[in-house]
């Protein structure tokens, strides 16, 4: 009796369940890409909701952002994934930057022409 080689056996997809640390940007796209491949994801985040660096505080003065403002997409197919992300992020359309100084007065500014920006997708403005 000879023996005939087989060709190997094609391995069986390993869906795995993954956790995820954090709900900012980081933590979704990592989220994201572990579900597009199949697998479960569970994702903490100590906040009450996601954004992280990028996140919406509100206090008894107000709300306001405390970490990145905004982000800048210079490659086509970060912003074809951002397309994918419906109501997380929106453009942002200011189109100028300014730094005040303690009395108010502009200390700094820069136009953002040329640039596409975005911003997590609040209602609020």
């Amino acid at each position: 009796m000879t023996s005939k080689s087989r060709p190997p056996l094609a391995a069986a997809p390993i869906s795995g369940h993954f956790a995820v640390v954090g709900a900012g940007m980081a933590g979704i796209t990592c989220a994201r890409t572990l579900v597009q491949a199949g697998h479960r994801v569970t994702v903490f985040e100590k906040s009450r909701g996601p954004g992280g660096r990028m996140a919406t505080r509100d206090s008894e003065f107000g709300s306001f952002d405390h970490g990145a403002q905004y982000f800048t997409v210079r490659d086509e197919r970060f912003e074809q994934a951002l397309a994918t992300a419906s109501g997380l992020v929106r453009p942002w359309s200011a189109n100028t930057v300014r730094v005040l100084d303690d009395l108010g007065q502009v200390v700094a500014a820069s136009s953002a022409a040329g640039m596409r920006r975005f911003m997590v997708g609040s209602s609020r403005v």
